[in-house]
């Protein structure tokens, strides 16, 4: 049986989508890009918003450990921190006063007790198991009933495992980790994504798994997808499971770090693997193009070339007051509203008055509304009085 033959469908599709011409389009330039990873981790939980739970990794001691994590942020809705083993960074603390949980991910040779007495009063969860792969099985036990899951090599297919782990977060999927050579107790009702190609994991998972996993239509439910690199793995993971979307963020192939603490944020987008020999085709034709850590000025210049990076959006009005009787028509034209995208496109027929019912009688402090083509939305204040009429 030929286990990678949907590695080698997936490779071709990713070489006919490939060669595609698209038109050159309007590539908004975000960053998170802090003094060091550990400032860099806490913008990213800046951006995620209200959270009670986090998860603290050590990245120079436990990177292996924490590549586990990002399944549980995805089920946790928890940013991934970043600690030293006696150390708790500035940034990172400042993220956690008002976190009720944190998830310490690794032994005390990773994060030690003096950073857990930093953390007194929250409800501490340390996950240690008897090495890497024993950790990464610890944290599957802990999502519970989970419908896929990632194989991948834990020794030496770190890069691999990074692609999936904003798709894991996403997924609530975990990422188990291997020796590349074996693997067993699966949970055979799972869809298993094997990640890697063969001099990364060994076609003895491959067997294994179409032995013991369910099959369907006489085929046991796993994939593989791999290529000879980190960067062509990453591509043929970004084409399978982020085909449309018009939002990427990217980092330095080489800083793991970086893609593991952004990927509960990216969970939806899907995060790109860049350097300066590696192919950038995906990244084109996106609406926002997020930077994550310090790239090199060649490779941002590479990225952007034939890109307009101006965000030229904008949504005026008038005015923003009117008196109008009961039951009179109103709307963005009222208002004289005028909207236009990120590459300066006029899309005032997308703006949209919310807030005000020219049925009833009453002040109103509504607004009006555009979304952008990246998500973003523009918005104003107006106010409506409804007046009632004499009959």
């Amino acid at each position: 049986m030929n286990f990678r033959k949907k590695a080698s469908a997936l490779a071709l599709c990713a070489v006919l989508l490939g060669t595609t011409v698209a038109p050159v389009s309007a590539a908004t330039h975000e960053k998170l890009v802090g003094k060091d990873r550990y400032e860099t981790a806490a913008m990213i939980a800046d951006k995620m918003g209200d959270y009670e739970t986090a998860i603290l990794v050590n990245s120079d001691k436990s990177l292996s450990d924490g590549l586990s994590a990002s399944s549980l942020s995805g089920k946790e809705n928890a940013p991934i921190l970043l600690a030293k083993q006696n150390k708790l960074p500035e940034a990172t603390a400042k993220r956690l006063e008002q976190v009720k949980k944190v998830y310490i991910i690794g032994g005390e040779k990773a994060i030690g007790k003096e950073v857990e007495s930093k953390l007194a009063g929250k409800e501490i969860v340390r996950i240690e198991g008897k090495d890497r792969i024993d950790t990464s099985k610890r944290v599957a036990e802990l999502l519970g009933d989970y419908k896929k899951a990632f194989v991948v090599n834990g020794i030496k297919g770190e890069a691999d495992a990074m692609s999936v782990a904003a798709v894991a977060a996403r997924e609530k999927a975990p990422i188990i980790l291997t020796n590349g050579k074996t693997i067993s107790d699966v949970k055979k009702d799972a869809y298993h994504y094997v990640i890697g190609g063969p001099e990364i994991i060994s076609y003895e998972i491959d067997i294994y798994l179409d032995e013991h996993l369910d099959k369907v239509n006489g085929e046991a439910i796993f994939d593989t997808i791999g290529a000879e690199n980190r960067y062509g793995t990453n591509d043929m993971i970004l084409r399978k499971f982020y085909p449309r979307t018009s939002k990427l963020y990217f980092t330095e192939g080489t800083k793991l770090v970086d893609a593991l603490t952004v990927a509960p944020l990216a969970k939806n987008n899907g995060v790109v693997f860049v350097s300066e020999k590696s192919d950038k085709e995906f990244l084109k034709d996106r609406s926002t193009l997020v930077q994550v850590g310090g790239v090199k000025d060649s490779i941002i210049k590479e990225i952007f070339k034939g890109e307009t990076t101006e965000d030229k959006s904008s949504l005026r009005i008038e005015h923003d007051g009117v008196a109008i009787p009961v039951g009179e028509m109103i709307g963005p034209a009222t208002f004289d509203a005028v909207a236009t995208d990120i590459d300066g496109t006029d899309i005032s027929h997308k703006v949209q008055m919310v807030g005000v019912n020219p049925k009833v009688p009453g002040d109103y402090n509504g607004k009006l509304v555009v979304e952008l083509s990246n998500g973003k939305k523009l918005e104003k204040n107006i106010f409506v009085e409804v007046f009632a009429t004499e009959e």
